[in-house]
């Protein structure tokens, strides 16, 4: 219903531009409503596709989305257990709480203090604790210790709840579910085989027309869907 080459190689806010393009193709050829086309409508994408934008798109339309975490391979349990499991940094679990100052306290004793009373990061408020930077700079455990900015002070950021819908939360749960998962292992064998033909077999490796990659593009795609009709589509 509708493509497009996009000068990016990141996927995180594209599935919008797609999507209206689809509904203004539907608008063009008369086919039904298009503010209601997508309405429970499955919907997959990829890993690179896991941005709050995208999921907020597909709520919008009323989508039937699976689009995983880029975790989401790691928590397959048909590998579970066929990699070496290694784990190199702290986690919030590893910092004992002191309720009567509100500090954490690390591993090598060192006390994180309340920096920020309140953040909000992708839908869900935090509350930051932070360490003096001395501290981190003489610790003996700084190598496996939380992830931080550069050289300076560890900070802490612990959750204090959803801060309306966390949609890459939600969409964790949903995905991670026996049903989800069965959807969006079908995508391998819909989309894939799609750029395999048209790379492989029609010699697509490479855009060839400078300043028309789209129409290039495209009507690559339409022989694609041409030469599927012809094999399945008058059956």
């Amino acid at each position: 219903m509708h493509g497009e080459v996009f000068g990016t190689g990141q996927d995180e806010d594209l599935i919008p531009p797609v999507i209206d393009g689809v509904k203004e193709n539907i608008e063009k050829i008369g086919h039904g409503e298009a503010s209601e086309f997508f309405k429970g409508k499955i919907f997959t994408a990829d890993c690179g596709y896991h941005h709050k934008d995208n999921l907020q798109k597909c709520v919008d339309e009323k989508l039937d989305a699976y689009i995983p975490d880029k975790r989401f391979r790691t928590r397959d349990p048909r590998v579970e257990g066929s990699r070496k499991k290694t784990r190199t940094k702290f986690s919030l679990g590893d910092f004992h709480y002191d309720e009567e100052q509100n500090r954490y306290i690390c591993l090598n004793g060192k006390a994180l203090r309340m920096y920020i009373k309140r953040r909000v990061a992708n839908n869900t408020a935090y509350r930051v604790y932070k360490a003096q930077e001395q501290d981190c700079l003489d610790c003996p455990v700084k190598g496996t210790c939380i992830y931080g900015n550069g050289r300076g002070p560890k900070s802490l950021m612990v959750p204090l709840g959803a801060d309306g819908v966390n949609l890459s939360k939600e969409m964790v749960k949903k995905i991670e579910s026996e049903e989800g998962r069965r959807i969006y292992n079908l995508r391998m064998a819909i989309v894939e085989p799609v750029f395999g033909n048209i790379r492989n077999n029609k010699r697509l490796d490479r855009f060839t027309l400078r300043g028309k990659v789209n129409i290039q593009w495209l009507l690559y795609c339409m022989v694609h869907n041409i030469e599927k009709l012809a094999n399945y589509g008058f059956a």
